[in-house]
């Protein structure tokens, strides 16, 4: 009886061991116990003409330390994207109220400037010299003679009865008012017409007589000055 419960013992021994060893190395799956089976059919390319089995891609397991390390890369660039964007917002508010500021105090100083112009008491811009200064009056393109064309015209007689051989330029200044190259164009056609005027009413030779336009850049009175529009006239000069 001893013998036999030794036998036993060993053998229940051997067979867990058995068993053991056919568990670990897959043995006991099904496909394993019948050879036959081992290659399937859906292993195998059905593509007609090919018999080569498909390729097999191993299952690889995704390291969840690599998730992590990726969202928290994700997370920092949004961050400074972020942060980039607020940064950008503030720059332009920044510089758009300094802007603002600037033109305010540029406004300010020019204001301050204007004032002073009209505080001081001296209204001519610069000194000139000329030989008379006419404010003709124009009707329908035509020269009108007035009073004061009277004057002017007995002025210039005196002048030329002391020197015949005189030569009379005619200037034409305008104001401010308008555009500059229609300035230069009205006081030059201003100019020629009182020309034409000198030349009929005193019979001269019309190279004795010129005329020429200055436009609004030779003012007499500064921009704000309550006499500006004296601007506009002619001046004669003779040489």
């Amino acid at each position: 009886m001893k013998r036999f419960l030794i036998a036993f013992g060993v053998f229940c021994c051997w067979f867990f061991l058995g068993v053991l060893f056919m568990n670990t190395t897959g043995a006991v799956d099904q496909s394993s116990l019948f050879a036959s089976k081992v290659v399937k059919p859906k292993d195998l390319d059905t593509t007609p003409g090919d018999s080569t089995p498909t390729e097999f891609v191993p299952f690889i397991e995704e390291d969840p330390r690599e998730n992590d390390t990726n969202t928290v890369f994700q997370e920092a660039d949004t961050f400074m994207v972020n942060n980039l964007s607020r940064g950008n917002e503030q720059l332009v508010e920044d510089l758009t109220r300094s802007i603002q500021e600037k033109k305010r105090e540029l406004a300010e100083d020019l204001e301050k400037l204007r004032n002073v112009k009209k505080n001081t008491n001296a209204t001519a811009v610069a000194p000139r010299t000329f030989d008379a200064l006419f404010y003709p009056e124009f009707k329908h393109a035509r020269f009108v003679v007035d009073q004061k064309a009277t004057s002017f015209l007995s002025f210039v007689k005196q002048k030329l009865a002391a020197d015949a051989n005189l030569h009379i330029k005619v200037v034409g200044h305008t104001d401010y008012i308008g555009d500059k190259e229609d300035n230069y164009m009205l006081a030059l056609d201003e100019a020629k017409k009182v020309r034409e005027f000198l030349i009929k009413s005193l019979k001269l030779p019309d190279n004795q007589v010129s005329a020429y336009s200055s436009g609004e850049t030779e003012p007499i009175y500064d921009r704000d000055s309550e006499n500006r529009e004296l601007n506009h006239r002619i001046e004669i000069y003779f040489e």
